[in-house]
């Protein structure tokens, strides 16, 4: 009789607590389905059961609203929940992304003078509808495929001509159907680290171009000024070397104008990177004399990574061998060529070792011509220009058609081509 009455009181209060169990479903939806920064997003409860509600934003923000609205001040992925009568198994959450609210422009923070890029922009987009751009650069800017500073494009490429400390980028964005959104970015342009053209004038300022792709850019302006004209450049020993008409010699590393001990220099040139300069009777280096004569210098040059000079009767190497009975002030040998070039006045020859004329152009009286032999580049001085003639490949001399490089406001006395 006792055991029937135990059962009947166990089963009594199984129904009570069956009775009491509450019968809760938490679950919601919100919208719109790709929310952004800013936006309002409305959160739909539809639970059932339930008498009380906690929702959690995951933003420390919190609502006791059966179904609330809700801004999201940042972008980034935020974890929702509810829970319902403050009890944790009654909970149901979901991972949310708030969308950047306004277009982003996709480019690096620096970038470098004369080296294209392309810009590109992130745009929230969900629907993939028709999108406008519309890019606004500076005059220091040059879009690929148009002739000035804006661009339509969805990705245009553009190069900067100048380094500049601040190059402000402005894009407006236009989605279908919405209204336009505008957004800047600043961006620093660094020089140019690489092959570049330089050139002084007779009120002796020194201008520098960089060149990419055998294309150079606007002129950049140093702030050192020269004490003296310049009649010679050279590049050697990674920095610019300068000739000038008193005879001294300065050196430009970084943009700073630094003297140098070589006094009473006729010639300046570079072999296998070291500095060579020529007094009346002798070839020097930083390793010190290299050689010396009986008869006057006119210009140092060097054949086949050696010295040579020139002198009234004839150009010759350090062994005193003859090349050629050619001689000017300014003469340069591209021995892989087998070219002798001959400045003299306002002319300039181009001749090979036997003697026959390729070339004879025009050039500002008294001026010298660069050549930059690892492109197969003549440059020369007409006044106030500089023109570039091509030689063709290392082996072989195939002279091209002059291409005009760079103009000034003034006359221009001396050029070089650095790495």
């Amino acid at each position: 009789m006792r055991a029937k009455f135990s059962t009947y009181i166990l089963l009594l209060m199984s129904l009570i607590l069956m009775g009491c169990k509450k019968d809760i479903t938490v679950a919601f939806t919100y919208s719109p389905e790709h929310p952004r920064a800013g936006e309002t997003v409305s959160f739909v409860n539809t639970s059932t059961g339930g008498e009380s509600w906690l929702w959690m934003f995951g933003d420390n923000t919190a609502s006791s609203y059966r179904s609330p609205s809700h801004i999201f001040t940042a972008p980034g992925e935020y974890v929702v929940s509810v829970q319902a009568d403050a009890e944790a198994r009654y909970m149901a959450s979901q991972t949310i992304i708030i969308a950047d609210t306004m277009p982003v422009i996709d480019i690096a923070d620096t970038l470098e003078q004369m080296t294209s890029v392309t810009f590109k922009a992130l745009v929230f987009n969900p629907n993939n509808l028709t999108v406008n751009y519309l890019w606004q650069f500076s005059d220091n800017a040059s879009v690929v495929g148009t002739e000035g500073n804006t661009s339509t494009e969805a990705q245009p490429t553009v190069y900067f001509l100048n380094s500049s400390n601040k190059e402000t980028i402005t894009l407006t964005v236009t989605v279908s159907g919405q209204k336009p959104l505008t957004v800047t970015k600043d961006v620093i342009v660094l020089e140019h680290d690489g092959k570049a053209l330089y050139y002084s004038d007779i009120n002796r300022k020194l201008m520098r171009e960089p060149i990419v792709d055998n294309v150079t850019s606007m002129p950049y302006e140093l702030d050192d000024v020269l004490t003296d004209d310049a009649v010679q450049m050279c590049y050697a020993e990674n920095m610019l070397y300068v000739l000038l008409t008193s005879g001294n010699v300065v050196k430009i590393d970084n943009g700073i104008i630094a003297a140098t001990d070589i006094t009473n220099a006729l010639s300046i040139t570079a072999n296998e990177g070291l500095l060579l300069w020529a007094t009346a009777r002798g070839i020097y280096s930083s390793m010190g004399a290299l050689h010396s004569t009986s008869e006057d210098i006119t210009a140092v040059t060097t054949y086949f990574n050696q010295p040579a000079y020139a002198t009234a009767s004839g150009i010759y190497t350090a062994t005193n061998t003859q090349l050629s009975t050619l001689s000017g002030r300014g003469t340069i040998i591209d021995a892989m060529r087998s070219i002798i070039i001959v400045a003299n006045g306002e002319q300039m020859q181009i001749v090979d070792f036997k003697g026959n004329t390729l070339a004879e152009i025009v050039i500002a009286d008294g001026t010298l011509p660069y050549l930059d032999r690892s492109e197969g580049m003549l440059y020369y001085i007409t006044g106030k220009d500089i023109e570039r003639l091509p030689l063709g490949m290392p082996t072989r001399v195939q002279i091209g058609e002059p291409q005009h490089i760079a103009n000034h406001d003034n006359t221009i006395t001396a050029i070089a081509v650095t790495e």
